[in-house]
């Protein structure tokens, strides 16, 4: 749980980055836009090592730009291999690359001392997860963060955005966990983060 909430923090500063940098690409498809929930969806698979093939859901984290290359997004050993790979997929914006690069490799922690004292016992290997990384995906592009709420509830703009992920006995289907985490409900003053 705490790994997924940490992901939110990533997808955070991964905004903070989309709005200053255009990131377009020349993909085969009826789209030029890369679409960044397969980024999101990235940072998710590199937060559940040994789980990579058993991570599903709506985006993919492979591509196919103009030179026929076949691209498969993953995490590399080194901040300096992530950007290079991500360079393929951004038609060569390298300053992108090397921001988002950046943000995968960084150390964000979220703890609770709840969670953390929580042990619970479930092999690894009968786990599924299932992923919407950008649930809204248009409040979320559109980026609106000043949107007045009525009476708490904010019908439209960043604090619409949530990420979605299940968990489920990969043999059986039936579910262990879910979780709908909304990493823009709130918005620091200060920090405007």
């Amino acid at each position: 749980l705490s790994e997924i909430l940490t992901t939110g923090e990533e997808i955070k500063c991964h905004h903070e980055i989309s709005t200053n940098y255009t990131f377009s690409c020349h993909m085969k498809s009826d789209s030029n836009e890369l679409n960044e929930a397969n980024l999101f969806c990235f940072l998710l698979i590199n937060r559940f090592p040994g789980l990579e093939k058993n991570i599903f859901g709506e985006e993919s984290n492979e591509f196919t730009n103009d030179l026929g290359e076949k691209i498969t997004l993953r995490l590399c050993s080194t901040e300096e291999e992530t950007a290079e790979l991500l360079s393929k997929v951004l038609n060569g914006n390298k300053v992108a690359s090397e921001a988002l690069a950046r943000v995968v490799h960084q150390d964000v922690a979220f703890t609770d001392p709840t969670l953390d004292s929580t042990e619970i016992n479930v092999p690894q290997d009968i786990l599924g997860i299932w992923v919407d990384p950008i649930d809204s995906t248009y409040q979320y592009i559109k980026g609106s963060a000043d949107i007045k709420s009525n009476q708490g509830i904010f019908p439209c703009g960043l604090q619409c955005v949530t990420i979605l992920i299940g968990v489920y006995d990969i043999q059986t289907g039936v579910p262990l966990m879910g979780v709908i985490n909304q990493p823009f409900v709130s918005r620091d003053p200060n920090t405007l983060r």
